[in-house]
């Protein structure tokens, strides 16, 4: 049984899973060079049938994620060809906008979503009044009138609606006509059952009842859910809700009027809340508690809630920057806690998986994790709309399993993220060649001791890049696609912005620690699980001091990746080498790009990235360049 999934939306990305174990999960952004590539990934489809070595011809049933595909302003990529996005067609003058399709809060809140492309004055000051006669006129003529121009590869003349909706039954034909595919073996699996499942199937949770939690901006029609799983692997959905405001939505404009990218810098914000004072955040609270209650499984709107998606940003302008971000992140983090707590209890089950938008959260999982009520938790990886090409995979995989009378244990969970594309030596070779590297940097071939040099290196104060076996999947590094630096050295972090990363000043790194060294380094009681960077926990005192540089600078929480040497031996090799010269047991690591960019995928993006910027070394398997004109001199402290 072969089955492919597909996301075509936000951050598009295809998967396929063969006989219930997940095999290859691809984001198309990686392939483009375009973060967050949006529409149907043509692109990510073909090359997961290239690593699994699978025709069209051989796949039993396509999975589609979402019932009503949505792309907002954004980046399509529905005819491409590698490296070469086409802008999707304009529609054609009084031709019917298929406004019809979704709710008039819904794009109205889309709207909110992406105006950090739109010009500032409509951005902030655009009067209440004309976005009021837009959208009645765009009811009344059924056309979309809201419009903006793309510059980014359409050229300057044409224009791009800012909503655009394709149907299930049009996303069919799509697939139709890509792959051949009879239309009878594409089904459509609902948003939110896409995370439900994927929080579920992909954790280690089996034979006991799961509570199964997705919090989001919005998707097809609901913000959030709770389902319970049983011994057997069977799901029920008990609630859901659907507001106007919600967590993710709230988040994703106080994204957006803080000056960041709605979508896509939700992090930035969560790493700058800690920054944020009690009495500051304490004044600008009351305006996020106008907008949204928890009421039993539900989240309620307030009575004449303000609506914040719609908010035009002059009132919580009064506020300083930082309060903003704290009282937006303890708004979450109080609500989601309320919900969490009564979902238990309700249920009377502790063990909890979380998914969706939402759960990209980190500090807020360590909040939940947290929780007296919560025996355990796990969150997998970048649990965001990429992740539902594997949820909708998931769910028809289980909607197999029930048909056919078949054991759901059939389903492999995620034992790891590293489900890219590999890149054999010879290829590796021919990215080298074609670069003409010149007299800048040195190849060396055939090192047969990788663990001990990049310890080395890295105890010498440099930044290694390393590139090796598959691509994780998602959002994180998490080892193969990663810059790795001394973890107790504070100076490693100027370095690294320095050179490659130009984060902003309040954004903490991260640090993979070998499994028997967590217990040193965080505080963990409970044992939670973290192998994918997706929760965070407060740090020991001796993970201040070994672990500085790789964690966060103000409230000393940790993003781990906790590694067991199953997931990646050549990884954990790495990291135990260098625990051997220093005694400490995990290095800094952080993705392997330069800012704005996705994470690298091919050996060309990585020599690209190291000749842009100023990566000290990169190891592609076993070779390694560095650059031929170095200072010696060590920063290390």
């Amino acid at each position: 049984m072969i089955l492919l999934g597909i996301h075509p939306g936000h951050n598009c990305t295809a998967c396929l899973m063969k006989e219930g174990k997940m095999i290859v999960a691809i984001s198309e952004e990686r392939l483009i060079r375009i973060k967050n590539a949006e529409g149907y990934p043509r692109n990510a489809i073909e090359q997961c049938l290239k690593v699994a070595r699978i025709s069209a011809s051989e796949i039993d049933l396509v999975a589609l994620g979402s019932e009503i595909g949505a792309v907002v302003g954004g980046r399509w990529v529905t005819e491409t060809q590698a490296g070469t996005p086409a802008p999707a067609p304009v529609p054609a003058a009084g031709k019917r906008s298929p406004l019809h399709a979704t709710r008039l809060p819904d794009v109205y809140s889309n709207i909110g979503y992406y105006a950090y492309n739109i010009p500032l004055s409509w951005k902030y000051v655009a009067p209440p009044w004309r976005v009021i006669i837009r959208l009645y006129l765009s009811i009344r003529t059924g056309r979309n009138m809201f419009h903006y121009p793309l510059k980014a590869w359409e050229p300057e003349s044409q224009t791009r609606s800012i909503l655009s909706f394709d149907t299930a039954e049009e996303r069919r034909q799509q697939v139709h006509e890509h792959l051949g595919i009879d239309k009878r073996k594409i089904v459509v699996v609902e948003h939110h059952k896409t995370h439900a499942y994927y929080a579920y199937f992909g954790a280690p949770f089996r034979k006991k009842k799961v509570l199964i939690l997705t919090a989001d901006g919005v998707g097809d029609h609901v913000n959030a859910t709770v389902s319970v799983a049983n011994e057997e692997g069977d799901i029920r959905r008990i609630s859901q809700s659907y507001n106007l405001n919600s967590i993710g939505r709230v988040y994703a404009q106080v994204t957006q009027l803080l000056g960041m990218k709605a979508l896509e810098h939700e992090y930035k914000v969560m790493g700058l809340a800690p920054y944020a004072k009690d009495v500051d955040i304490d004044r600008v609270y009351p305006l996020f508690k106008k907008t949204l209650n928890v009421e039993g499984l539900e989240f309620k709107e307030s009575p004449n809630p303000i609506p914040f998606v719609m908010y035009p940003g002059y009132r919580i302008f009064r506020y300083r920057f930082d309060a903003i971000a704290g009282a937006v992140q303890r708004f979450a983090e109080e609500l989601l806690s309320e919900w969490v707590a009564n979902a238990v209890k309700a249920t009377g089950i502790r063990t909890v998986v979380f998914s969706g938008g939402v759960a990209m959260n980190v500090k807020a999982n360590m909040i939940l994790s947290e929780l007296p009520e919560i025996e355990e938790i796990f969150i997998c990886p970048s649990g965001g709309d990429e992740s539902s090409a594997i949820g909708a995979v998931y769910a028809a995989m289980a909607d197999y399993c029930d048909q056919h009378q078949i054991s759901k244990e059939i389903i492999s969970p995620l034992n790891d993220a590293y489900l890219g594309t590999e890149y054999t030596l010879a290829e590796i070779e021919q990215a080298i060649a074609e670069a003409n590297l010149g007299d800048e940097f040195i190849v060396i071939r055939n090192e047969k001791n990788i663990p001990d040099l990049v310890a080395h290196e890295l105890v010498m104060g440099r930044t290694v890049a390393r590139f090796s076996g598959k691509m994780e999947f998602g959002a994180r590094a998490l080892g193969n696609r990663s810059i790795l630096a001394d973890p107790s050295n504070p100076g490693v972090i100027k370095q690294i912005n320095e050179q490659v990363k130009n984060r902003d000043f309040w954004m903490p790194f991260a640090p993979a620690i070998l499994s028997e060294y967590s217990k040193d380094y965080l505080i963990n009681p409970k044992k939670i699980s973290a192998p994918f960077m997706t929760i965070c926990f407060h740090s020991t005192e001796l993970g201040k001091k070994h672990l500085a540089a790789a964690l966060h600078p103000y409230d000393f929480t940790l993003r781990p990746q906790i590694l067991e040497k199953e997931q990646n031996p050549a990884y954990y090799d790495i990291i135990k080498s260098f625990q051997k010269l220093t005694g400490i047991g995990g290095v800094l690591n952080t993705s392997l790009n330069l800012h704005g960019d996705p994470i690298v995928c091919s050996p060309r993006d990585a020599i690209q990235t190291l000749q842009k910027s100023q990566i000290d070394i990169l190891i592609l398997e076993d070779i390694i360049i560095k650059r031929a004109i170095k200072n010696e001199a060590t920063i290390r402290t």
